[in-house]
This record gives C-alpha cells, sequence and structure tokens, in this order.
C-alpha cells in the first residue's frame, strides 16, 4: 500500500508554528502594551509588621546595644542626642557647692566637695555629666567611684580621701549574661557584672552565643553596688537600671530607614526613565507572523539596544528617518519618567511624620521648624521651652546621684556627718537662657518696693545672669554699699503715698513718670 501524504489545508499554520507565532504575538504585546504606571505599592503594612517581628529581638539584652549604636548613625536620633547632650553638658561648666547658710561645719564640707570635684585626675564634671548623659541612648550610665589618699593640698594633714575620679563603665562592657545583679529577695540591686570582652568583635556572635551559657562569673568582674554611681532614665523601684527613650524610637526609625530606601529606588528609577519606541504597526504584525523575518529581527535588534541602554551599555540609537504622509515620524524613541501615586512628594511626607516622632521624644520638635511648609518663630520658642524641661529632666537626674550618693558617701570616708539640712550639694544656674529684659525689670521693680536682699549671694546672682564676669566676696554691708552704691532710680516712692503708680503725690501734680507704664503696681 502506498503511503499517502497528506496536505494540510492552506492558510494554516503548522504544530510549531502556531508556538512560535504566539510567543511573537506575546513579546509584540509587551512591547506596544507596556503599561508605564506603578502596578505594586510600598507595602507599608509589610513593613511595620517587619519593625514589630524585629523590635522583639533588637531590644533584648544584649542585642539592644548593637540596635542603639546602629540608631545613633542616624542623622534624626543623631541630631535629637546631640541637641540634649550640648544642653546638659553647659551648666556642669560653672558649678558652686551649697550649703546650709550659717553653719560652720556645713561650710567647711562643701569648700572640700568642691576642691575634691575641681581636683579630679584628669576629668572634669562636663566630662562625667556627657557619660552620665548617655542614659537617653541606653537607658542607664554606670561610674565606678575611685577614691584615693590625699597626698598634696591644703586639706593633706586634715582628710585622708579624696574622689579622685569618677570611671565610665561602658554599657556594652557589661555581662552579656547577667549585667546586673539584684539581692536574693530581689528587693535590691547589689552591684553589677563587667566582662570588658563581652562584645569581641574578632570572635563576633559566636563569641556570644557562647558566653551565653556560661556563668555569670567566669570571666567578669563584679563590683558592689557601693562602688557604683548609677545613672538611669525612667527608672522606677521596680526597674532601677532605667528604660532607653530609643526604644520609642525604635518603629519610626525603622520604617523611616525603610522609606527612605525606596525613596532613593524611586529617585534612580525616574532619573533612568524608561524608554518609549514608537514602531509603525504594520512592522508589528509582519514580526508577530514571521518571527525569522527581516522584521522580527529588525525589532528584536531595537529592544536589544534598549535593554542595553537601560542598563548602560549603549549610547545611541540608529532608527529610521521615514515619515508619514502628514510628516509625522514613523519611527520615534523618547525617555519616560516613571509614573505612579507614591512619588517624592508622598515618600517625602512619610519620612517627615517620622522624623517628628523622633524628635519630639526628645523634645527637639523645633529642629526641623522651618524645613516645612509651617513654621514661626512663637512655634520655635514653645519648641524651646519644652525641650528645657527635657534638659533640665537630665541634669536633675544627675544631680540627685551626686547629692544623694557620692557626696554623702565621700564625707562619710572621712567621717564627716551631718544632718540632712547641713549636707552640701551640688548646684549650677539655670541651663536655658533669660530673657533680660524681664529679668531686669522684675530685679528693678522688686528691689524698689525693697523685696530683694542687697546681700553677696543674691548680687552675684544678679550679675551672673547679666553676664557680669565678677564676684563680690565680701558680704559686710559697707563693703556691698561700697561696690553697688545707692539706688538710684524712685520707681515705688509713690507706694508711700497710696498712689497706684509714678511718684507724685496727689493726680493735678505734675508727674513725667506716670506714664510709665513699668511703674504701675497693679
Amino acid at each position: 500500500m502506498t503511503e499517502q501524504t497528506v496536505k494540510r489545508p492552506r492558510g494554516r499554520p503548522r504544530k510549531n508554528q502556531q508556538v512560535d507565532l504566539e510567543k511573537a504575538s506575546s513579546e509584540g504585546l509587551a512591547v506596544s502594551r507596556l503599561r508605564m504606571g506603578e502596578i505594586g505599592s510600598l507595602a507599608l503594612q509589610r513593613i511595620r509588621d517587619d519593625s514589630e517581628r524585629m523590635k522583639n529581638k533588637e531590644l533584648k539584652w544584649p542585642n539592644c546595644i548593637m540596635t542603639y549604636e546602629s540608631m545613633k548613625l542616624d542623622a534624626t536620633v543623631a541630631t535629637a542626642l546631640n541637641t540634649t547632650y550640648m544642653l546638659v553638658e553647659k551648666p556642669f561648666n560653672d558649678f558652686f557647692i551649697r550649703h546650709k547658710k550659717g553653719s560652720a561645719k556645713s561650710k567647711e564640707a562643701a569648700e572640700f566637695i568642691e576642691y575634691c570635684f575641681k581636683n579630679l585626675d584628669n576629668q572634669t564634671l562636663r566630662q562625667v555629666a556627657r557619660s552620665a548623659a548617655t542614659m537617653n541612648e541606653y537607658g542607664f550610665a554606670v561610674f565606678e567611684k575611685v577614691f584615693s589618699k590625699i597626698t598634696r593640698g591644703k586639706y593633706k594633714d586634715k582628710y585622708p580621701y579624696r574622689l579622685s575620679k569618677l570611671a565610665f563603665r561602658p554599657q556594652g562592657s557589661l555581662d552579656i549574661r547577667q549585667p546586673f545583679k539584684f539581692s536574693d529577695d530581689s528587693r535590691e540591686l547589689v552591684g553589677l557584672w563587667q566582662n570588658n570582652n563581652a562584645f569581641d568583635t574578632m570572635n563576633g556572635i559566636f563569641y556570644i552565643d557562647y558566653l551565653k551559657n556560661q556563668d555569670p562569673q567566669v570571666g567578669s568582674i563584679f563590683i558592689p553596688i557601693s562602688k557604683v554611681a548609677l545613672f538611669a532614665m525612667n527608672a522606677t523601684s521596680a526597674n532601677p537600671t532605667g528604660v532607653s527613650p530609643l526604644n520609642a524610637a525604635y518603629k519610626a526609625y525603622r520604617e523611616k530607614v525603610v522609606i527612605e530606601n525606596l525613596e532613593i529606588v524611586g529617585a534612580n528609577k525616574n532619573l533612568s526613565g524608561v524608554l518609549e519606541l514608537k514602531i509603525p504597526s504594520m512592522i508589528l504584525q509582519k514580526a508577530a507572523l514571521d518571527p525569522s523575518g527581516k522584521e522580527a529581527q529588525f525589532l528584536n535588534q531595537l529592544m536589544q539596544d534598549a535593554a542595553n541602554s537601560a542598563a548602560g551599555e549603549q549610547s545611541f540609537f540608529i532608527l529610521p528617518s521615514d515619515v508619514q504622509v502628514g510628516g509625522q515620524e514613523q519611527y520615534k524613541m523618547t525617555l519616560k519618567g516613571v509614573d505612579g501615586g507614591s512619588g517624592d512628594k508622598n515618600t517625602t511626607t512619610l519620612i517627615n511624620e517620622r522624623k517628628k516622632v523622633i524628635l519630639d521624644l526628645f523634645g527637639c520638635g523645633f529642629v526641623n521648624l522651618g524645613n516645612e511648609s509651617v513654621g514661626s518663630y512663637a512655634l520655635s520658642e514653645g519648641k524651646q521651652n519644652l525641650h528645657s524641661l527635657f534638659v533640665e529632666r537630665n541634669v536633675n537626674i544627675i544631680l540627685e546621684t551626686f547629692n544623694t550618693d557620692i557626696i554623702p558617701q565621700l564625707l562619710a570616708l572621712n567621717e564627716i556627718y551631718l544632718e540632712d539640712d547641713e549636707m552640701p550639694t551640688l548646684g549650677f544656674d539655670e541651663t536655658d537662657e533669660v530673657d533680660l529684659n524681664a529679668f531686669s525689670a522684675a530685679v528693678q521693680r522688686m528691689g524698689a518696693t525693697g523685696f530683694i536682699p542687697r546681700n553677696k549671694e543674691v548680687i552675684n546672682h544678679i550679675l551672673s545672669v547679666l553676664g557680669v564676669d565678677w564676684k563680690l566676696t565680701d558680704e559686710t554691708p559697707e563693703k556691698i554699699l561700697e561696690l553697688v552704691g545707692k539706688p538710684t532710680t524712685r520707681a515705688g516712692d509713690g507706694m508711700e503715698s497710696g498712689m497706684n503708680n509714678g511718684t507724685g503725690d496727689g493726680v493735678s501734680e505734675s508727674d513725667s513718670s506716670i506714664s510709665n507704664l513699668a511703674n504701675s503696681t497693679v
């Protein structure tokens, strides 16, 4: 039987040819109907979920130490911390020791404390305050109190010991297994463990995991609480080691970093753009019908050139210059930007919102004023006043440790025992700037009415606020009158006659000061 060849109907493609046509058609569709708009999203919900999941691990000891170090490198976090640190350091440049007036023992003890603080070994109280302010990063700051024999000076034969140093113990050097030790009944903090090799970068995470399985006493030094000066932020009776403010800023920080990275990716896309090639539809149809034809080869070459240009590997194109009947170019190439609803403006808004959260946690919201369309001098002044409260809180925490721990222990070592009201305390002038107009007006009014005592302490304070680098040392009334002089203002004279303002004895009498509202007592 002779084998007959069955002819396929004309116009029907072979099986393999059908597949090629479908492939060519799909490629042509991808080119001619490429969507220029954004299809995906920023996935903000996923960003929030990732932040919450990472928080449980990264804010747990000892991982929190590395997390805080990473957060400090962020510009917004660094600005908030440095703004606080500058103002915390400032008052400790010019400190003084208060004592009970009229008590010789209190005055003598205050002079000894001032001598110790001004003669620390290669250290100043400003440096101590700067290290203590790191409680804003880690929640606590630890110092070891170092005492030494007095071998020279005016107290050589009077008192045996002095405070030679407040040695800072970095938070990262505490033992990762058990940094703090509490009493058996968990009522009191009895000391801390320090291991200088706890975060050895040469051994990395393996060393940390190794230490977790070891006894805390192996390779560590125990420092009893009697030798420790502890400064803690947000400390309570249930948590004497404090809580870092960066914990509350962690979520905003993580989201800000992710959005900033996405913004950079979007900016790169906008800068590079997407190539748009306009080709006659006849060429596209012929290329789809005959993948091996000249039209298909021409189209494939253009697509390859476009891919090379997007990758930076090609700097030019060659296109035919044919024009249509009306003069329109048949072949054209343009560079399109990336369209979409999540542009630069929206990402900038998201970043600024998280900046505000971080700055407000430290009371530094005024730093960002002027960077946006909204801002005013009054708003800035109000936010600065709020920040001064945050700084004052830091300073009070530092003062509290000095006045309730360091100073009493130093006096006790030298067998100086005083009543609570006689105990010397560390003090300094106000941390925020004083309005000189309001201050001088208050001094004038109160001085004119006799409500300000004219003694050494009051005069020195007034001169200090006014920025006068001079102090009154002799507090005798004669010396004060000689140096300060008599008051020259007549404000308040009218009080003698019962008038509300001015210096006249009656309404009809001419009085040039009656129009001066500063003389008003109501």
